[in-house]
């Protein structure tokens, strides 16, 4: 199984920016812990950077699709004008998607993980992750998923994310997730991760099958 890491953000991208604390910084460094501990699990893992290097993010999702991942998994920091604003999100893209699954379990491991922590869901079509289509989302031919591991604004959750300690459980956490969605078809394992795949393909080749219909009723 092969899973690809995308820490957000990186170089001259630092993303959000509070009290000298960088996003980049902190993704990077969850990332990192998260790949040692799947490599340790003898899990294939690639990273979209190893370094502060900045990354478009076209380039990460065609390093992901190339590279043949079987997973996508986007680490980020939120932000928020409120600095009440507190807790962990999970991302898919729109609608029934093949990463819904992968979403949930990674939403009920750092749920487990971290219990006291407002878990930011959305259930109004029945499944815990919010749905947004970002780039890394929609250009990745695997199932991808965004994780917001905190708020950067938030002064108790920026402390946090700082701590190295805090950053190992995160990624103990989204580790176990990845690990338990390769652990077999009833955990939404290799079996669901071919079907997510293949579903997603042939939903690209709807989208381009209707773009080359609509080019050729304009000759």
């Amino acid at each position: 199984m092969k899973v690809c890491l995308d820490p957000g953000h990186g170089g001259r991208d630092p993303g959000a920016c509070v009290a000298g604390v960088s996003e980049a910084g902190i993704n990077l460094s969850v990332a990192r812990l998260t790949a040692g501990r799947l490599r340790d699990a003898r899990c294939e893992t690639l990273l979209t950077r190893e370094i502060d290097v900045y990354r478009s993010l076209g380039d990460r999702a065609a390093e992901a699709n190339d590279w043949g991942a079987d997973l996508f998994l986007s680490i980020h920091c939120n932000w928020a004008v409120s600095d009440a604003a507190s807790g962990f999100e999970v991302w898919t893209s729109r609608g029934d998607t093949g990463a819904d699954w992968f979403a949930t379990l990674l939403f009920t491991t750092l749920q487990g993980e971290f219990p006291s922590s407002p878990a930011r869901a959305d259930y109004g079509d029945g499944d815990p992750d919010k749905e947004r289509d970002l780039t890394v989302l929609v250009r990745t031919g695997m199932p991808a998923v965004l994780i917001e591991l905190g708020f950067l604004s938030n002064s108790s959750e920026r402390a946090a994310l700082r701590n190295v300690d805090i950053q190992d459980r995160f990624a103990a956490a989204l580790a176990r997730g990845v690990l338990l969605g390769v652990g077999g078809p009833e955990t939404g394992g290799p079996g669901a991760v071919c079907e997510a795949r293949h579903a997603r393909l042939l939903e690209q080749l709807r989208v381009i099958s209707g773009q080359l219909s609509g080019l050729l009723r304009e000759f």
